[in-house]
């Protein structure tokens, strides 16, 4: 099978750090010493550095550029489940920053790659102006039930008496929230969420829930699916402006139109979060198999080379201090049909 993405190619990695005044060889050394060690540990080697100009001009700022370089793509994502958690890592960035008056960071490879742009699809549906709350609920049973309680949960959720739209799965996979429920519902606005979990045949215990509002993005490709549904929840970072916050939203409503493997899709902000966490937006799509996640999803460029710089912790984008997925199977489309106003 052809590996469209060549995984197997390293993947270039540069940091352009602009130095305050006085600053430059501190940030030289704290590049080329502490953190190109604990890079290495992690496969991540330094390729070459430039200094611009090469000494301290009093008064004024100066830039540095660093080429680091993975072996491959695979080394990357391998690198990347370290990183979220690592205290180190967080210290010597934030050393960096305080040095410096701003920085980037970009990743790529050395030459371009063909069959991974932009591909047309039909418009999304158009908005149906009906009476009904969307809403994605997060339930967990209060004690442990079996695969046969566990579809009497499903088909309960499913035919909640007055719903304009019903589904619902257990999560599975590399789901966050595993042995919990997922369900996709669209009511009137008098039910309320214990008027859902009741309808539920055991003790549940809701663990979240958001409503949906304004929807910046949607397609179907596949309005016949059967496979899986993905369910992404964001909360982007308070302090964010309002140019960042765009860019965060237009990448995102971007990614589909490259990611051809997410055949149906929708990309909302959060009217209302009902949970711990403040969640902000909602990202919803559908695939054919979960395995898609960890091949094409994962390893096309606009998802390691663009998509992944607002949520790793390395990334001066960085704009998403929350995030939390889950995957259930499903016979039918949950976005095929149109978006409510």
């Amino acid at each position: 099978m052809t590996d469209l993405f060549r995984t197997e190619l390293p993947v270039l990695v540069v940091d352009d750090i602009t130095a305050r005044p006085e600053q430059q060889q501190a940030i030289f050394d704290l590049m080329t010493g502490p953190y190109a060690e604990l890079a290495a540990t992690r496969q991540l080697h330094l390729k070459q550095s430039l200094v611009l100009p090469p000494f301290e001009r009093s008064g004024h700022a100066s830039q540095l550029l660093f080429v680091w370089e993975y072996p491959s793509l695979n080394a990357l994502w391998q690198a990347r489940m370290t990183e979220e958690s690592d205290t180190q890592l967080a210290a010597l960035w934030a050393q960096v920053n305080e040095l410096s008056l701003r920085r980037t960071r970009r990743l790529g490879r050395p030459e371009p790659m063909q069959g991974c742009g932009r591909e047309p699809v039909a418009p999304p549906p158009v908005a149906e102006s009906v009476a009904a709350v969307r809403r994605i609920l997060f339930v967990a049973p209060s004690t442990e039930i079996d695969s046969a309680t566990q579809a009497q949960w499903v088909a309960a959720a499913t035919a909640f008496p007055g719903a304009v739209r019903s589904q619902a799965g257990f999560n599975e996979g590399y789901s966050f929230l595993l042995g919990q429920m997922t369900w996709d519902i669209s009511t009137p606005a008098t039910v309320s969420l214990d008027d859902l979990l009741a309808a539920l045949p055991t003790g549940a215990q809701l663990t979240d829930a958001i409503e949906l509002g304004e929807t910046l993005g949607s397609g179907v490709r596949e309005p016949q699916i059967a496979g899986i549904k993905r369910t992404i929840l964001l909360q982007a970072t308070p302090s964010l402006g309002a140019d960042q916050l765009a860019a965060l939203e237009q990448t995102t409503d971007e990614t589909p139109h490259f990611i051809t493997d997410l055949r149906n899709w929708r990309f909302s902000r959060v009217a209302r979060s009902h949970g711990t966490t403040p969640w902000t937006h909602c990202v919803e799509q559908e695939v054919f198999d979960a395995a898609v996640f960890m091949t094409s999803y994962l390893n096309h460029p606009f998802h390691w080379a663009i998509v992944d710089r607002y949520f790793h912790p390395e990334g001066h984008e960085r704009s998403a201090v929350a995030f939390c997925h889950t995957l259930y199977p499903i016979a039918r489309s949950t976005l095929a049909e149109p978006p409510r106003r």
